[in-house]
């Protein structure tokens, strides 16, 4: 039977080594909105007066204290509830985190963020994981995505990845079409769910990008592990 980790482990290899390597105790992935669907007041849209690209928007502000009060209690586990008994084994985790590029050791890393790092909350999310101290792994989904965004975001975005601890581009070229970025992008979302033990997802139900990534972490086996925020209950 194929499963989607049975994907997933075709993908990055099966090596098994005899002693386990020295991986994070657990990966926090993180997955979220874009900032149309993060406006103050509930609105998607793009009208005057749209704060959804404003990171001091109350929204905004709110949702990252949220992202900082989850992200500490599950780095707050006791070890029971870490690897070796999560759900991503150490082989499987080092044989992706070993094609990643590195600005720091990862076998020293106690635990891990994972950020698609798309405009909104996945790249809020990295400012609150560097706040706390906790080193960040980007996943691009290909050069070049923040090609189209505004000025303050694509200068945002090269701050995120300057302070990664590592990352992890998925495609080497750009896309041609608009139908293979998106692909491109569900196939990073896919690899998200693929080494992340927990996911934390930004999530208001509706359709997109994060309803996509959530559906396929529930595809991965149900294991209970989504730790959902959801903007219409903070506003």
């Amino acid at each position: 039977m194929v499963t989607p980790m049975s994907v997933c482990r075709a993908k990055f290899g099966s090596r098994v080594s005899e002693v386990p390597p020295k991986v994070p105790g657990q990966c926090v992935g993180i997955t979220g909105h874009r900032p149309h669907k993060l406006d103050s007041l509930g609105r998607a849209t793009t009208e005057p007066g749209f704060d959804g690209y404003d990171r001091a928007n109350p929204l905004r502000v709110r949702i990252r204290e949220e992202i900082r009060r989850t992200t500490q209690a599950l780095l707050d586990r006791p070890p029971e509830r870490k690897r070796p008994h999560c759900y991503t084994d150490a082989d499987y985790l080092d044989n992706f985190l070993r094609r990643a590029e590195w600005r720091v050791d990862y076998h020293e890393l106690s635990a891990l963020g994972v950020s698609g790092v798309a405009l909104g909350a996945d790249t809020d999310a990295c400012g609150v994981w560097l706040r706390m101290g906790l080193p960040y792994l980007a996943l691009v989904p290909f050069p070049g995505q923040d090609s189209r965004w505004p000025k303050p975001s694509q200068d945002a975005y090269a701050q995120v990845l300057t302070h990664a601890a590592g990352v992890y581009t998925c495609h080497a070229e750009r896309p041609t079409t608009d139908q293979q970025a998106g692909d491109l992008l569900k196939a990073r979302d896919e690899v998200l769910c693929c080494i992340a033990d927990e996911l934390i997802a930004v999530f208001d139900g509706s359709k997109g990008g994060t309803s996509h990534t959530v559906r396929k972490w529930d595809g991965f086996g149900g294991r209970g592990r989504l730790h959902r925020i959801d903007p219409r209950e903070i506003r």
